[in-house]
């Protein structure tokens, strides 16, 4: 006879109410944005390269915010199911930043070595994923480096950035990179930490991601909308 009392919720220590909930809303709103900029996206240039990136680009927008949440709302029942998803959201956010560059240098660079930025972006981002899989308690100031590094790599495709962006999009995408860095710095210090009841300093850390990634999402509305009208 089966028990009715289910395993006991794995002990995550102290953690703010809102805890995931910030990217769990974000999901469902870049999920329908994200929709919305494939389709507009695939029936203005069809099966082309900028409908590929975008559509790798909102998966890992849209994955990245989810398993977030996921890992950060659900009472997991053990420690080894804590680790696992632990690894997945670190994994998560090397990737996302792969896929924000993608229609970025496919839509808006001319450049020659814009696919070699990119084949080493994604690279880098695989060799991030294999970090957490294999260390994944390694320090947070390591996580923080990684990222930054791998989210600042476009600078090496800069002339080719400003030459093919337009002034809002590049401002956008410049603004959002600022406050991905802050956000990552506070991660890293843990602070600001306003409540640590409701909303800790992994909160800012999430707010921020959310904001940053809300003007990149723009900026890449921007270059699609350019690429197909003014590019085509």
């Amino acid at each position: 006879m089966k028990s009715r009392f289910k395993p006991p919720v794995f002990d995550r220590g102290p953690r703010p109410q809102l805890r995931g909930h910030l990217h769990s809303e974000a999901a469902w709103f870049f999920g329908g944005s994200g929709s919305a900029l494939v389709a507009f996206t695939a029936a203005t240039s069809r099966a082309s390269w900028l409908t590929f990136a975008v559509v790798i680009y909102s998966l890992c927008l849209v994955g990245m915010l989810a398993t977030s949440a996921t890992y950060h709302r659900f009472p997991w029942r053990s420690e080894r199911a804590v680790v696992a998803w632990r690894r997945a959201d670190h994994a998560a956010i090397a990737v996302f930043i792969a896929g924000t560059y993608t229609p970025v240098f496919i839509g808006a660079s001319d450049s020659p070595q814009r696919f070699i930025i990119l084949g080493v972006c994604w690279i880098a981002a695989l060799l991030a994923v294999a970090l957490n899989v294999v260390w994944i308690d390694h320090p947070r100031w390591l996580s923080v480096t990684v990222y930054l590094v791998l989210g600042w790599i476009a600078v090496f495709d800069l002339g080719g950035l400003i030459e093919g962006l337009t002034v809002p999009a590049m401002v956008l995408i410049l603004v959002g990179g600022a406050i991905y860095s802050l956000g990552a710095l506070g991660y890293a210090l843990k602070w600001p930490n306003p409540s640590e009841r409701w909303f800790g300093f992994h909160e800012v850390f999430h707010a921020a991601t959310i904001v940053a990634a809300g003007l990149h999402h723009i900026a890449i509305w921007i270059v699609v909308f350019e690429a197909v009208t003014v590019g085509g």
